[in-house]
């Protein structure tokens, strides 16, 4: 039998064999256990082992757990529910990110672009939700997004094929019809390009991913697509790079969009503009000396090798459509 004892302060030195016998050591804690009119000390981490063990008695039976590797596949779907939640609970608050930022933006600055939108395939039965952005909200959305590298898909040759019927006056007053005005804030100084518009992408899969940023223009005689990825707000990633396509958005998947894209505008102005649109206007790229627009009842989209050329076709068309506004003004 071991004895100790006890101090003024009310504290004891548990004797060595003791120590030993529970493998006691420094900052460990006990547990004092009345049991059968008898104080009983015990190692509380094992007390506590002891404890669950008891409180579970019959679980391991009752899920089957006779293997060890029963046990191990438990704890993995444990483990891989947990890791879903949390994933779940990152991808809302992501989510909830966005939509503050595109509501705030709405409401503070009543911007006259609203957030129109069309639903196009990108292939696999998958649904993409292509929405107009205002300037604005592209920009704080762009704060927290990745361009994707695009060079190598062939673009130009793709997109030259594409964009055989839609030329620049057509694809012009298509996205204006389905989208709202032109951004003429995000064409410069009007020299390379001449149109812009800005368009969020969601999927409607969603899974993890937030989200794309497009921008569809003109540059120097071709129509260019650009693409960006949206990150989560707790991920970094070097926003001075470029990067491949992911693997929630492919690069067949990017080609397949677009090729959608195209074919929606072009069946938009087939139904809708083509027979009805009466507007004059005119719009020009001076980098490569082209003009495009609407007169007389055509559209019409030229290029010019000589400058003098150019400048004279710029005026013919802008003299002629303000005699005729004369005339009119005249007539009525």
């Amino acid at each position: 039998m071991d004895l100790a004892k006890v101090m003024s302060d009310g504290q004891i030195t548990i004797p060595i064999n003791i120590r030993k016998k529970l493998n006691l050591k420094e900052g460990d804690k006990v547990a004092f256990i009345e049991k059968d009119g008898y104080i009983v000390l015990a190692d509380s981490v094992m007390l506590a082992l002891e404890q669950v063990q008891n409180a579970f008695q019959g679980e391991g039976e009752r899920l089957n757990l006779k293997t060890e590797e029963n046990v191990v596949n438990l704890v993995k779907e444990i483990r891989g529910e947990s890791l879903e939640e949390n994933k779940k609970n990152k991808f809302e608050k992501n989510y909830q990110y966005i939509d503050g930022i595109l509501k705030k933006l709405d409401i503070e600055l009543m911007y006259p672009i609203k957030n129109n939108s069309i639903t196009i395939s990108t292939g696999n039965d998958r649904q993409v939700h292509m929405i107009r952005l205002a300037r604005p909200q592209f920009l704080a959305l762009a704060k927290r997004a990745v361009m994707i590298e695009m060079n190598d898909f062939i673009w130009q040759m793709s997109l030259l094929n594409l964009h055989k019927k839609l030329l620049f006056s057509k694809m012009f007053v298509t996205l204006e019809d389905i989208f709202g005005p032109n951004d003429e804030q995000g064409i410069g100084d009007g020299y390379k390009c001449s149109f812009c518009f800005h368009f969020l992408l969601r999927f409607s899969d969603e899974k993890e991913n937030l989200g794309y940023l497009m921008i569809v223009h003109d540059l120097r005689g071709a129509i260019d697509y650009e693409l960006a990825k949206i990150i989560p707000i707790n991920e970094n990633l070097d926003r001075s790079k470029c990067y491949s396509p992911f693997e929630d958005f492919t690069k067949e998947e990017i080609k397949y969009m677009i090729k959608n894209c195209y074919g929606y505008l072009e069946g938009w102005f087939d139904g809708s503009l083509e027979r009805k649109y009466d507007s004059f206007f005119s719009k020009t790229v001076g980098s490569d000396l082209i003009v495009y627009g609407y007169k007389d009842g055509k559209f019409f989209d030229k290029s010019f090798d000589d400058q003098d050329e150019y400048n004279e076709f710029i005026k013919l068309i802008s003299t002629s459509y303000e005699v005729e506004n004369e005339g009119s003004e005249r007539v009525d």
